[in-house]
């Protein structure tokens, strides 16, 4: 059992027992849920399905620059599946700023939308 054989190591003595844990999970999913409750969990993977579909809308009607946000989007989206990227300032700043421009370059490519 590593816990208990982590706790008998020399730098584990000075320290209260099962401080050295991470206090949240290292998923952006989890920690969305924990955060936000079922409701944010839920608007946060239609935000995930909503930037699949416009990347493969984008890929279709070959718009580089479309494409280029929708990876950035998504990259951030699947990197959180191993870290929490999206509750960090500056990350989670940048993610919204991608989602905005996804949701922009959505409207202006079909006004009606809006």
């Amino acid at each position: 059992d590593f816990q208990r054989v982590y706790e008998g190591t020399v730098p584990q003595l000075y320290f209260p027992p099962h401080e050295w844990l991470v206090p949240e999970p290292h998923n952006v999913y989890l920690a969305t849920w924990l955060h936000t409750g079922l409701l944010g969990f839920v608007i946060f993977v239609i935000m995930g399905i909503q930037g699949v579909r416009f990347l493969r809308k984008s890929f279709r009607q070959e718009e580089i620059l479309h494409v280029t946000v929708a990876l950035g989007f998504l990259s951030m989206y699947v990197h959180g599946l191993l870290d929490t990227t999206v509750w960090k300032n500056d990350l989670a700043v940048l993610f919204f700023v991608l989602y905005l421009l996804l949701l922009h370059q959505t409207a202006f490519r079909n006004p009606s939308n809006i």
